[in-house]
């Protein structure tokens, strides 16, 4: 069927669909020409008006906005809560929770713990951003800006530091989409993350497993700060007797930590039928488990238990610090030969299953006649043979999944 002037006639649903289709191009115009940014709201608009439109530097009053946003977002993520535990994030009106925006939020929070911790107990909610240069480049609805800034903390100046940011334009306003640091720092940071995601958190959200990372870098670099506070304050002056021994304490755990074969221990402790378990449990860990990052870290004595001219039993407190921290209580017997304290005993120092298995095997077998000596090595057979079984029945588990 022709119609008018020769023009094919279009049926009735075919002019419906091009009606609705021109009233929606042309209220999104009215909208785009009226408010702009209500349009970049809208389905499908965003994308158009960024694919069809140049590169362009943004105005000046523009410039001021992104890097006042910029700034404001900065500031929240360094002091949004206490140091002390995992801060959890949400989103803001003017930043997107995402995997980029997060892994920016814990890291300048944990910059700003750690200076806080540098600084010697700086006021943490003081902790800001001030920005210094911000180049920005408009397309569309959608910004990139490279913003140069310097991060204080108590209002003395810290670090200064660079990052990239992408931001978006809405109704409401701009709004940052992503936030990328530029430094060694940051770098390091993500790789770390994804290695103490890969072996201990796995399983979790994105944010839940960021907080406890955080938890635990920060609470281990208040140990270190405590640390080295204490060797400041012991610098320079004479050892005391609970020093000397909360000093062998501290050398002892991290020895066990750290150790990929069975450790040396003759300068500072005897090796016999009350300290072997130790060894043993050492023994097993360097030949089955790999080796554990670790850092000496520093002793308390919280009790005499026992004491006479030669020889004192005390139960020590001990953190080494190992991912945050590895607290415990441990009980110690030191002897005084020639004026130099030696460990000579030790009851069930370390708070994890294989130490637990060795000391219930050992009593055991003691129960059943067996000599202490006897009892100790046929207690480290059946310890190590439960770990080689355990570990079998992972990697089968890990196989089959």
């Amino acid at each position: 069927m022709i119609g008018k002037l020769g023009q094919a006639s279009i049926s009735k649903p075919g002019r419906m669909t091009a009606a609705a289709l021109a009233f929606i191009f042309i209220g999104a115009g009215c909208i785009f020409a009226v408010r702009p940014a209500l349009a970049a709201d809208i389905p499908g608009i965003n994308k158009i008006v960024y694919a069809l439109s140049p590169a362009v530097e943004p105005s000046q009053e523009v410039q001021d906005n992104i890097a006042e946003t910029i700034q404001g977002v900065l500031s929240q993520f360094i002091s949004n809560a206490t140091w002390k535990v995992g801060v959890r994030f949400k989103s803001g009106e003017d930043w997107e929770l995402n995997e980029d925006t997060l892994l920016a939020a814990y890291y300048l929070h944990f910059e700003a713990a750690s200076a806080e911790l540098i600084n010697a107990g700086k006021p943490f909610a003081l902790a800001n951003v001030a920005v210094k240069h911000v180049e920005t480049e408009q397309k569309g609805f959608r910004y990139a800006a490279t913003v140069t800034y310097d991060i204080l903390v108590g209002g003395e100046y810290y670090v200064t530091e660079t990052a990239n940011a992408q931001l978006e334009e809405s109704a409401k306003g701009i709004y940052i989409t992503s936030l990328n640091i530029i430094s060694e720092g940051f770098e390091a940071y993500k790789e770390y993350l994804a290695e103490y995601d890969r072996l201990e958190h796995s399983g979790g959200t994105l944010d839940e497993n960021i907080a406890t990372y955080n938890a635990f870098l920060i609470a281990r670099q208040s140990a270190l700060h405590e640390l080295e506070q204490r060797q400041q304050a012991a610098s320079g002056t004479e050892i005391s007797r609970d020093e000397q021994l909360e000093e062998l304490a501290a050398e002892l755990c991290y020895r066990y930590w750290s150790a990929t074969k069975e450790p040396d221990m003759r300068d500072i402790m005897e090796r016999n039928d009350d300290t072997e378990l130790w060894f043993l449990t050492v023994k097993i860990r360097a030949e089955l488990f790999p080796p554990t990052r670790a850092q000496k870290g520093y002793a308390d004595i919280t009790e005499i238990i026992n004491e006479t001219d030669e020889q004192i039993t005390a139960l020590v407190y001990v953190k080494t610090i190992i991912d945050g921290g590895v607290g415990q209580t441990i009980r110690l017997t030191y002897r005084l030969t020639d004026g130099k304290y030696k460990i000579v005993a030790y009851f069930n120092p370390w708070d994890d299953g294989l130490d637990q298995n060795l000391q219930q095997y050992a009593e055991q077998y003691i129960k059943q006649g067996m000599r202490r000596s006897e009892a100790n090595q046929k207690a480290y057979e059946k310890a190590r043979a439960g770990v080689i079984e355990r570990l079998k029945f992972l990697e089968n588990l890990n196989n089959k999944a």
